[in-house]
């Protein structure tokens, strides 16, 4: 009889160790399935960040685009206030440089197109003697005196006909 309570003894022994084993393995798998969220969190958090930094840099992008056109913005202001539309012959308005503006800068012409457009170009004539201003970068083109040309002639301003008067 000892040696069967000392048997009953080794296998309750046995399987009080079994189950503790047991119990820890579904308590390790437990808790790696917990470190395993921990992970799975901590890898969408940083996916999180590193969007909003991407998103951080395309506004700081823009931001800096933003300012620097405001800048040239109040740059071209200023200088756009230093002409003035001049109607150097019926129907053809030229920008002027006003005279209290001028400086040692010579009097000229600028292209009312590109001026429209935000920039400077000078209008500027093949010869001293044409009668014809052209813009090069838009290729504006005007006449600034008629020669004299029979009644009903045409002169052509921009690609436009307008009848001579």
């Amino acid at each position: 009889m000892i040696a069967e309570l000392q048997a009953a003894f080794t296998a309750t022994k046995t399987a009080l160790g079994m189950a503790s084993a047991i119990q820890k393995l579904s308590t390790d798998t437990r808790i790696n399935e917990a470190v395993i969220e921990i992970q799975r969190g901590i890898l969408e958090a940083q996916g999180s960040v590193m969007e909003a930094n991407d998103r951080i840099g395309e506004l700081a992008a823009e931001k800096d685009k933003i300012q620097k056109e405001l800048i040239e913005i109040q740059d071209w202001t200023v200088d756009a206030a230093r002409y003035e539309m001049t109607e150097v012959v019926s129907g053809i308005i030229f920008y002027k440089l006003k005279a209290d503006q001028a400086g040692s800068e010579p009097s000229h012409y600028l292209c009312p197109n590109c001026f429209m457009n935000r920039k400077k170009s000078l209008l500027q004539r093949p010869t001293n003697t044409s009668l014809e201003y052209k813009c090069h970068p838009c290729g504006f083109t005007a006449r600034t005196r008629s020669p004299q040309m029979p009644r009903g002639g045409v002169r052509v301003i921009s690609g436009l006909s307008a009848e001579n008067t």
